[in-house]
């Protein structure tokens, strides 16, 4: 794999991992509600099960046990093998929770289709991490040492599951609000629902946290982080996963009797 730079990192980040909405306000129904709920589950476990594909490949890469070329895209061996279940189990995990009633804006109602696309969308994000995460850094003077691949290891893990505990926050405030406990803007990125806001900042405090201390030698005198990494920090990388999902808020959440699922 090629060495990657901030503008990748930025780019890679850009897009939503959720995928794109265009949204216009009306009340969704009970088991449309659940549907979104479901969605959201399905895409956060997603993430963190081809997390674990991935990271699995690249510590057998480094130790000759599989060819780096089955860490990349379209994978292949065993990873290709872990990756297509991960994507099996999150459209059929969609689909089951959206077989009573799929929202109209969850392509035109049909949630099938929704949950391919959608979860085709997610893997091109996750793909798009993934290759600044694992970064190719053997043109430093100290190659990738064990401390530095610790450290990516560490990043793929955090940042999937903060992305995964994120969207379990916003879930849980788009449920009260759905309920009418909670006023429904107050869900919108950044909320400002106290709980949900709480919820947020534990979960980015911990994961920046979990980062440095693999990471950044300031911290843990035993941390080290790839050349390649460049600048980035613990909350550096936690603000690029947590803008994406911000951003997918609107079409997870959409509301639209028109369908206006938008990629």
């Amino acid at each position: 794999m090629s060495q990657h730079g901030p503008r990748l990192i930025a780019a890679a980040m850009a897009l939503s991992l959720l995928g794109f909405g265009s949204v216009t306000q009306a009340q969704v129904t009970d088991d449309e509600s659940k549907c979104q709920l479901g969605t959201s589950l399905a895409i956060g476990k997603f993430i963190t099960n081809k997390a674990k594909c991935l990271t699995k490949c690249e510590q057998g890469a480094r130790k000759n046990a599989n060819p780096a070329t089955d860490c990349d895209p379209p994978f292949a061996g065993a990873t290709a093998t872990c990756v297509q279940k991960a994507t099996t189990k999150a459209t059929g995990l969609e689909q089951s929770k959206c077989a009573k009633d799929c929202p109209e804006c969850y392509t035109g109602g049909d949630c099938a289709a929704d949950a391919t696309t959608r979860v085709s969308n997610t893997e091109t994000q996750v793909d798009g991490l993934a290759l600044v995460v694992f970064c190719d850094d053997s043109g430093s003077p100290d190659g990738l040492n064990a401390a530095e691949a610790k450290c990516e290891d560490t990043v793929a893990k955090t940042l999937s599951n903060f992305a995964a505990k994120k969207l379990n926050c916003y879930a849980k405030c788009q449920k009260g609000a759905h309920k009418g406990t909670i006023p429904a803007a107050s869900c919108t990125p950044p909320a400002s629902d106290p709980k949900t806001s709480e919820c947020v900042n534990k979960e980015e405090t911990k994961a920046a946290f979990l980062i440095d201390k693999k990471c950044d030698a300031t911290v843990n005198p035993s941390a080290d982080k790839p050349e390649c990494f460049g600048a980035n920090t613990g909350a550096s990388w936690v603000g690029l996963v947590e803008t994406a999902v911000d951003m997918g808020q609107a079409d997870l959440y959409c509301a639209s009797p028109s369908g206006a699922f938008l990629d």
